[in-house]
């Protein structure tokens, strides 16, 4: 089993609770909050995930697509039943038409039963076409050196290979606008930038990690730091709001440079968070926690909404209630916390079905 790194699992639960609130009916689609939210916490899932991805020459293609359908379809699948139960459509067609929706694996704002987890199946084909890639740059880079006696950096060759699978993906969806295909595949190509950048830091964390601690004793560097980070909090935010609200389900991207500079400087700006987090006593065990369910926040944060509104609202009073009606910091953290809580339990109802890779 893999040991499981706290400052990862800290990061997932923040940006699941991003998830959960971009989720909540209290704010428009174009609105700030939203615009902000929407700019960097998908993406982030997926530069995380490069982080941890561990592909190696020994690797095997049969057992990437495995593991990949393992930790991702299975679960989606069961989800997903389980919603049609606990979310069920109005009328019998609206049913049937929510499980062909289920076989096709696309985010589907009508006819989902449980719009979220769309995600599932574009993490599934974005990181077994992204492991399947690694693992063929790290053989092609191999073979061409004992062939021509010239070694080719396969992290160079990756990035080659999924350009131009990103190029394809811009042209299906953006040039030419086709149908959506299953499993939200062009959505997952296009996003491949993503996990290739966290495999990068990983790859180079060492050299990172040790010109920062070194550096940070030096307080004209400690001042730089600042700098540079209050730039990137900034660039973030003015570039978030010129480009606007996007949305990768509904290959919704505005402008895709800014949309990818955007993600970036947004989990730049977060990463201190978790970090911090995770030096606190007791509060890095809660949120670790999190993290560790982030598959199972994702599928049933909307279905807690039925308990919450249907089970545990008619209970509180009155005045309670009319503060719950609107945005403030009371309805956020009431609604996120009954979500989580909604979501632990269901894990520990099912824990033993799959493991969460997610």
């Amino acid at each position: 089993m893999n040991k499981r790194i706290i400052y990862i699992d800290i990061y997932k639960s923040m940006l699941m609770i991003l998830v959960i609130i971009g989720h909540l009916q209290f704010f428009e689609y174009n609105s700030r909050t939203l615009t902000l939210i929407y700019s960097f916490h998908m993406p982030a899932f997926l530069i995380i995930a490069g982080y941890i991805s561990n592909i190696n020459k020994d690797s095997k293609y049969i057992n990437i697509i495995k593991k990949r359908f393992n930790n991702s379809i299975i679960p989606y699948f069961i989800f997903y039943f389980i919603s049609l139960i606990i979310l069920p459509k109005d009328t019998i067609q609206g049913q049937q038409i929510a499980v062909l929706t289920m076989f096709r694996g696309i985010g589907d704002p009508i006819n989902s039963s449980n719009l979220p987890l769309w995600f599932l199946t574009y993490y599934f084909v974005s990181m077994t076409v992204f492991e399947i890639l690694d693992l063929l740059s790290i053989k092609l880079s191999s073979v061409f050196y004992r062939k021509n006696n010239f070694k080719i950096n396969k992290n160079i060759l990756l990035l080659i290979l999924c350009s131009i699978l990103m190029s394809l993906s811009f042209i299906y969806a953006r040039v030419y606008k086709l149908n959506r295909l299953p499993f939200n595949t062009e959505i997952a190509l296009f996003s491949l930038l993503y996990i290739y950048l966290g495999k990068i830091f990983k790859t180079h964390q060492e050299n990172i990690y040790s010109f920062f601690k070194s550096s940070l004793n030096n307080k004209i560097s400690y001042l730089i730091y600042i700098f540079l980070y209050t730039i990137i909090v900034f660039s973030w935010y003015h570039f978030s709001l010129k480009n606007g609200r996007i949305d990768l389900n509904a290959r919704d991207y505005k402008n895709s440079f800014l949309m990818y500079i955007n993600a970036i400087l947004g989990f730049i700006m977060f990463s201190p968070i978790p970090y911090i987090l995770s030096k606190i006593k007791y509060v890095n065990s809660i949120f670790s926690f999190l993290g560790k369910i982030s598959l199972y926040t994702l599928a049933y944060h909307i279905p807690s909404n039925i308990v919450t509104y249907g089970i545990i609202n008619p209970f509180l009073p009155i005045s309670f209630n009319q503060i719950l009606t609107s945005p403030n910091i009371i309805s956020l953290t009431y609604f996120t916390l009954t979500a989580l809580l909604f979501s632990s339990l269901m894990f520990f109802i099912h824990k033993n079905i799959f493991e969460n890779k997610l």
